[in-house]
C-alpha cells in the first residue's frame, strides 16, 4: 500500500512537471509570436480596417498621423519640461499632418489581414526616412522663398501671397521637425527673418499719369489709394513703384504697373469699368470704381 501510495505521488508529481513545462513553453511561444511582430522604436505605425483595401489604408494613415501627433506633443512637453522654455506646441492638426505624411513616398504598407469580410493593414514610415524628407522639404521651401527675395531683397505685391504661403508650409514642417528630432530651435531664426520680410504689406511710391481726368484727379487718387492701401504699403521713398495711367474715359480704364527695386515690370493689372467716366464718378457712383478696383487687385493677389 505504501508503495503504490509513493508511485502514486510520483505519478501525480510528474504529470503536475509536465503541465507545467508545457504551460512554460506555451507561454514561450506566445511571447516568441508577439515580439516577432513587435513594432520597432525605428518606425511610426498606424493600423486601420475597412471593407477594402484602401479604404482600411486610409484609415491606417490617419492612425499613423494621430500617433505622430501624440509623439510631437509628448516632444515639445518634454522639451519644455527640460529647459522651462514657453514654447508652443506645433499645432499641426491631424489632417495636415495625414496629408504630410502621404507626401512622403515611404510609407511602407507593413502587414496586411483579410477576416470576416474586413480588411486589417498596419502602415509604418521610419524616423529616419521621415525625418529626411521633412528636412527635404525644409531646404526647398527655403531656397524658393529666397529666390523670392534675390532681386531686391524684398518682396513683391505679386509674390507676397505666394511667400507667405510659402512660409506657412514652412512653419508647419520646422515644427514637425523640431518634435522628431528633439531639436526645438531648429529653423527659428530662419523663420524670423523670412517672416520679418511679410511684417508688412509690400512698399511702393506712386507714379501718376491721369491725362484727360484732370477735374476728377483728386476723387480718383483717393479712391485708387484707398484699395491699394490694403494691399501695399504706400511709401514715396520706396525702391518698388507703382505706376497709374489712365487709358481711356470712355469707358474708364486704368493700367497699374507694378515695378521692382531694378525699375523692371514685375506684372501690370488692366482694369476696365465698362463706364463712362462721368457715370462713374458722379456722387454715389463713386463707390462702384472703389469696388472695381478692389476685386482687380484681390484677383492679382
Amino acid at each position: 500500500m505504501q508503495k503504490y501510495l509513493q508511485f502514486s505521488y510520483i505519478f501525480i508529481y510528474t504529470l503536475i512537471s509536465i503541465v507545467l513545462l508545457s504551460l512554460y513553453g506555451c507561454k514561450d511561444v506566445k511571447n516568441a509570436s508577439f515580439n516577432k511582430d513587435k513594432p520597432s522604436k525605428d518606425y511610426i505605425y498606424g493600423e486601420g480596417s475597412g471593407v477594402n483595401f484602401d479604404l482600411a489604408k486610409q484609415y491606417a494613415l490617419q492612425d499613423l498621423a494621430t500617433n505622430l501627433q501624440v509623439s510631437i506633443r509628448y516632444s515639445t512637453q518634454q522639451n519644455i519640461a527640460q529647459h522651462n522654455n514657453t514654447l508652443q506646441t506645433s499645432g499641426i492638426s491631424n489632417t495636415l499632418l495625414e496629408s504630410k505624411i502621404k507626401d512622403i513616398p515611404s510609407v511602407e504598407v507593413e502587414k496586411t489581414t483579410k477576416k470576416d469580410n474586413r480588411v486589417s493593414v498596419r502602415v509604418r514610415v521610419s524616423k529616419e526616412v521621415l525625418e529626411g524628407s521633412i528636412r527635404n522639404r525644409i531646404i526647398h521651401a527655403q531656397n524658393d522663398l529666397q529666390t523670392i527675395l534675390q532681386t531686391c531683397n524684398q518682396v513683391s505685391f505679386s509674390q507676397y501671397k505666394k511667400f507667405k504661403t510659402k512660409l506657412s508650409g514652412l512653419k508647419e514642417d520646422i515644427a514637425l521637425y523640431q518634435a522628431l528630432t528633439k531639436n526645438m530651435s531648429y529653423g527659428n531664426a530662419m523663420i524670423l527673418d523670412f517672416q520679418n520680410m511679410i511684417s508688412t504689406y509690400p512698399s511702393y511710391a506712386l507714379r501718376w499719369k491721369l491725362n484727360g481726368l484732370y477735374n476728377y484727379q483728386n476723387d480718383i487718387q483717393a479712391i485708387i489709394t484707398t484699395e491699394l492701401s490694403k494691399f501695399i504699403k504706400i511709401n514715396p521713398q520706396a525702391r518698388q513703384t507703382l505706376h497709374i495711367k489712365a487709358n481711356n474715359d470712355n469707358p474708364l480704364q486704368f493700367l497699374l504697373q507694378f515695378y521692382d527695386c531694378k525699375n523692371n515690370l514685375e506684372n501690370a493689372i488692366q482694369i476696365n469699368t465698362h463706364a463712362s467716366k462721368n457715370d462713374m464718378l458722379q456722387g454715389s457712383k463713386k463707390s462702384r470704381l472703389g469696388a472695381i478696383i478692389y476685386k482687380a487687385l484681390n484677383d492679382m493677389y
